[in-house]
């Protein structure tokens, strides 16, 4: 099952994809829901960000390859982390599928994009263990990780290297049903490339934060 989340007529609703057009539904994912006997064809309707989280998560350099390809371009010598490296992003920062991504005037123009898993939480999350991780997952995203690699190099921080507008591009759905082992044969994933699963990264961020439903956290898998 695939959800939508989109403006209509002004209205913005939940909608679920089938055959090529959507089924709009009462309701949301987060709870109860139904059709309501509405249906629209994609062209018809603006997508928007499949959720719109109270926080937003993101776990840095937890693909091998692209962990080292980020010290070539930042000019340094970091190691890839032995646990996630969990920070924050600025919801402020997501656009929709097919929105333009926009680069500050004032920007060096050395500009990268990572293609990330966004794993989209159902129900508040506190303390879990490893193994009961993914019963918190409702499903499953794609998202566009924008960064100003100069910003990032030179800032202390990462407010607008990875938080400037329109730089967390998301969606255009969220696939439900899809279990970790699923998404590690799809990307070709292994132990070396991706040293940490959805499960550790949601086991450790809810150790520390509650983790509410529609809450997001996004790592980069493969380039």
């Amino acid at each position: 099952m695939k959800w939508l989340r989109y403006k209509a007529h002004a209205e913005v609703h939940y909608g679920v994809l089938e055959d090529g057009g959507i089924r709009q539904m009462r309701g949301t994912p987060f709870g109860p829901h139904e059709p309501d006997g509405k249906k629209h064809a994609l062209g018809d309707v603006a997508l928007l960000p499949p959720v719109m989280p109270q926080t937003f998560y993101a776990v840095g350099a937890n693909y091998v390859a692209h962990a080292h390809e980020a010290n070539t371009l930042l000019k340094r010598n970091n190691a890839v982390p032995k646990k996630p490296d969990v920070g924050y992003r600025a919801t402020s920062a997501l656009i929709a599928h097919d929105e333009p991504i926009v680069i500050p005037a004032d920007s060096a123009g050395v500009i990268q994009f990572e293609g990330e898993l966004v794993a989209v939480i159902g129900r508040t999350a506190k303390r879990v263990s490893e193994a009961e991780a993914l019963s918190y997952v409702l499903g499953y995203t794609i998202g566009n990780d924008v960064s100003e690699r100069v910003w990032q190099a030179q800032d202390r921080t990462i407010w607008r290297s990875k938080n400037s507008d329109t730089f967390k591009p998301m969606g255009h759905g969220s696939k439900r049903r899809w279990t970790w082992s699923n998404w590690s044969r799809a990307c070709g994933l292994t132990a070396n490339r991706f040293p940490n699963s959805i499960p550790t990264i949601w086991s450790l961020g809810s150790r520390a934060t509650s983790a509410k439903s529609a809450n997001i956290s996004r790592c980069t898998p493969a380039t």
